[in-house]
This record gives structure tokens, sequence and C-alpha cells, in this order.
């Protein structure tokens, strides 16, 4: 029974991981956009909002 437990335990842990993952991917791809939009505009890269992928990835890294 305990096994059981633990299993889904597990799967409930690689969906939130598989979840969190698919945030960063799609925050990287729209950041990217968004600075290469900046380039073409011509704005400093000093406006440009400072990349939230490493926030994203350090709570990973504390949610294991």
């Amino acid at each position: 029974m305990t096994s059981f437990f633990k299993n889904e335990f597990n799967l409930y842990f690689l969906f939130k991981y598989y979840k969190m993952l698919n945030d960063i991917f799609r925050e990287i791809k729209s950041q990217k956009d968004i600075q290469s939009r900046k380039i073409i505009s011509g704005f400093s890269k000093k406006k440009f909002p400072k990349n939230l992928t490493n926030h994203l990835l350090y709570g990973i890294v504390i949610g294991i």
C-alpha cells in the first residue's frame, strides 16, 4: 500500500516538474522574441527586463 502512495507522489512531482520546464521554455522563447524585437526597434539593452529563467531554475533546484 505504501509503495502505491509513493508512486503516486512521484508522478505528482514529475508532472509538476514537467509543467515548470514547459513554463521555462515558454519564458525563454518569449524573452528571445522580446529581445529580438527590441534590438530591431533600436532600444538599449539596459531597458530590457532581466531574464526570469534564472529565478525559475533556482526555484526548481529548491523544489527538488
